[in-house]
C-alpha cells in the first residue's frame, strides 16, 4: 500500500513530464496570424469575401490589385497567380472563395472588429 502511494505521489508531481502548473488557456498567448487579402473591386468572388467579413463584422489588410501595382507583384510572385480573392495566411496563399470563407469562419475569434 506505501508503494502504491508513493508511486500515485510521483505520477501526479511529475505528471508524465507535464508542469504541474500552467496558465489557464485564456491567459496563454496565442501566436499572432499574419494575413492579408488581395482583392479587386469589380470581381463578384472577392465581393462575396468581403461581404462576410461585413456580415461578421470582421476585417483583415488587404490590397486592392487594380490601384495597387505593387500589392499585384506580390500576388504574382508570391502566391504564383494572379487570381483574386487571396488571402495569405503566413504566407501562404489560400484561393477561391469559399476555401477562404471556410478558413475565416473557422478563425473568426482571432480576426480584427471591424
Amino acid at each position: 500500500m506505501k508503494l502504491l502511494s508513493i508511486l500515485i505521489l510521483c505520477l501526479c508531481t511529475f505528471n508524465m513530464g507535464a508542469p504541474l502548473y500552467s496558465n489557464p488557456p485564456s491567459e496563454q498567448t496565442q501566436e499572432k496570424i499574419e494575413l492579408m487579402l488581395f482583392y479587386s473591386p469589380w470581381c463578384p468572388y472577392c465581393q462575396k469575401v468581403l461581404s462576410y467579413l461585413t456580415q461578421i463584422h470582421k476585417s483583415v489588410p488587404m490590397r486592392n490589385i487594380q490601384n495597387d501595382p505593387a500589392g499585384k507583384e506580390i500576388l504574382k510572385n508570391q502566391g504564383g497567380e494572379l487570381q483574386v480573392p487571396c488571402l495569405f495566411i503566413d504566407g501562404k496563399a489560400l484561393y477561391e472563395s469559399d476555401d477562404i470563407i471556410q478558413w475565416l469562419s473557422m478563425h473568426k475569434d482571432s480576426l480584427s472588429g471591424a
